[in-house]
């Protein structure tokens, strides 16, 4: 039995969950833009001696056919919806698949009223090799029973509904035989590129388009766009554009990745389209519309701790918040007095209502890490957000008190700095989170017998390390679920990197001139994890849709749902997010859960602890 509903488009998510009913509000969005349907979904008074006449291409397995000749009605004189008259005197839907043509046939035979719909499967995006019986139906007059006079003003609108990007070699040829044969209106969703697109947006359209066999050149920006229907003979002035990529592609790419999870219960998956899943959601989740919300969603005078926040994704987060929330408490350490005075002066043109502190600081030692937070716990009774993002893979040598430089940035001072400041994080009224820049998402083979990674190799350590990083923050969750963790992936950025070899400098260097993503987009994408409530933490006061816990961050926009953790359940508290937004996988989330019945998650709490005894003298309680 096929299914009830076999709709096929992205969908508007702005109202619903539900994929059919954001299918159906796409289409009536569309109809609303063109003035053919009221915003409360009724067919707008059209005049009885007007005959209005549509032409779908790619009408799919005939769910909009039936929606657009059975659903819609000509207003009475009273404004109610008669059912006499359809919207529509006459339909034409063409197809290229003849499958999907021969099922929507069927499905219109059993339910049409009148002889007015015809379908056909042909290539739409090329009038030239339609059939005398399809170019007829599209240009003979409309001369149906409803009584239509061979005189009546005649109207034809072309509908393409999220189908003309896919068009081979162009929409251009459909669009000027419309315009100039037909003399049609056209009615589109379509996808349109931002004139800022990165490197690394463009490369991945690239991959989603070889995927699935969309001609690139078919990507144009909004200028491009309007010139192209001005060139096929539409009016300059008479051409309007709506951008709703808000209320799309978070939520399609969210129903996608549900999809695909569902799927891998089964040993099945979306196949290629879970390529243009995987992109539809990284745009969805990294538009920086949730971080404009946070003036509203977020309370004044939040209090954050940017370790590593001089330089680099650090800094960068930092002028993001600096921008975006009221009156910002924000603390920012690093050992640059230039580089860090630099940061606090932008920070404060940017928001002049903001406190900024710069605390000069070796993080490398944990002494120096003690001294920190001591100096933050004299001044604050509660704190909102641990930002860390000091350190990398490349630095070899040792510290003064014995650590690899690496192993002592990335691992022990980072748990050191999150125990030191628990207490005050999980005092916190609203947002309580806590951020580790690293390498999410390459977690992998972890060596109990060299957790300090002295005699493997580079790449090697960077999976070791971030192993480490990932269940470490699952430990510290353990003491406090009220707090969520992030372990975050940034990829490649646009940003300094002399802490590493030259080898490294010079392989980044080369890698990031292909795909590197700029500076200000990876603080907006870190914003975006440091406060969005897709990362809530395990326990909540308020579990209920209704009720936001302000703990969560800022809320969810309608068709987003909240992020799968480390142990593959949501709501787990521990995000391990790649630079795309991905936080699954299932081979991933398989070789932590062997890490964890092993006991090496306990060995490597036992060996961190016995270093801070050694260095210190303490292990602090984090409560």
């Amino acid at each position: 039995m096929p299914p009830s509903t076999m709709w096929m488009n992205m969908g508007y998510w702005k109202h619903t969950q539900s994929f059919p009913e954001a299918c159906t509000a796409l289409l009536e969005k569309v109809l609303q833009t063109a003035r053919l349907l009221s915003y409360d979904k009724r067919p707008l008074d059209i005049s009885d001696s007007s005959a209005l006449r549509i032409i779908d291409v790619g009408c799919g397995c005939g769910d909009q056919t039936i929606y657009l000749t059975q659903r819609l009605c000509r207003m009475d004189k009273h404004g109610l919806g008669s059912g006499s008259r359809p919207l529509f005197d006459d339909y034409v839907g063409i197809n290229v698949n003849q499958h999907q043509t021969d099922f929507a046939r069927q499905r219109i035979e059993s339910t049409a009223k009148d002889n007015s719909i015809h379908i056909f499967s042909a290539d739409a995006a090329d009038p030239r090799s339609w059939s005398y019986e399809l170019k007829n139906a599209v240009t003979a007059a409309s001369q149906q029973e409803s009584g239509t006079k061979q005189s009546a003003t005649i109207q034809t609108w072309l509908l393409a509904l999220d189908t003309l990007y896919h068009f081979k070699p162009s929409r251009e040829p459909l669009l000027s035989y419309a315009a100039r044969q037909l003399n049609a209106s056209f009615m589109a969703f379509d996808l349109i590129l931002a004139d800022s697109i990165t490197l690394i947006d463009s490369i991945l359209l690239r991959i989603v388009c070889f995927m699935s066999s969309i001609p690139f050149s078919n990507f144009k920006t909004l200028s491009e766009y309007s010139d192209m229907l001005v060139r096929a003979g539409y009016a300059a002035d008479k051409i309007e554009m709506h951008d709703i990529s808000e209320s799309v592609f978070s939520g399609i790419g969210a129903y996608m990745e549900q999809r695909e999870v569902e799927l891998k219960k089964f040993k099945l998956s979306l196949g290629k389209l879970r390529v243009a899943g995987k992109l539809f959601s990284w745009w969805g989740r990294n538009n920086v519309s949730s971080n404009w919300q946070i003036p509203t969603s977020l309370p004044a005078g939040l209090v954050s701790v940017f370790v590593g926040g001089t330089d680099g994704i650090g800094a960068a987060t930092v002028k993001q918040l600096a921008r975006h929330a009221r009156e910002p408490r924000i603390y920012i350490v690093g050992r640059s007095q230039k580089s860090g005075n630099r940061v606090v002066e932008e920070c404060r043109k940017l928001n002049p209502n903001g406190q900024y502190t710069l605390l000069l600081a070796d993080v490398s030692l944990l002494s120096t890490v003690d001294d920190i937070c001591r100096k933050i716990q004299e001044k604050e009774t509660a704190i909102n957000l641990l930002f860390l993002s000091a350190g990398n893979v490349g630095a070899d040598h040792e510290t003064s008190e014995g650590l690899p430089m690496t192993m002592a940035l990335v691992h022990y001072s980072r748990v050191r700095f999150i125990l030191n400041l628990l207490p005050l994080l999980r005092r916190a009224d609203d947002l309580r989170r806590v951020v580790s820049v690293f390498f999410a998402h390459k977690e992998g083979h972890f060596h109990p017998d060299d957790i300090q990674a002295r005699h493997i190799s580079v790449l090697s350590k960077r999976s070791h390390i971030a192993t480490m990083v990932t269940l470490s923050l699952e430990s510290l969750a353990k003491k406090a679920p009220e707090v969520s963790y992030i372990h975050a992936n940034p990829g490649i950025v646009k940003t300094k990197s002399r802490d590493m070899s030259l080898v490294m400098r010079a392989a980044s260097s080369f890698i990031g001139s292909f795909s590197s993503i700029p500076l200000e987009e990876s603080g907006e994408r870190h914003l975006f994890l440091a406060t969005s409530a897709m990362y809530r933490p395990s326990i909540q006061h308020h579990e209920k849709d209704d009720a936001h816990d302000p703990a969560c961050g800022v809320p969810l926009e309608i068709g987003l749902t909240p992020a799968i953790g480390s142990n593959g359940q949501t709501l787990s508290g521990v995000y391990s997010v790649d630079w795309d937004g991905e936080t699954y996988e299932l081979h991933l989330e398989t070789y932590l859960q062997k890490l964890r019945e092993s006991g090496d998650l306990e060995e490597l709490k036992k060996h961190t602890e016995s270093e801070f005894k050694r260095i210190t003298g303490s292990v602090p309680s984090g409560r």
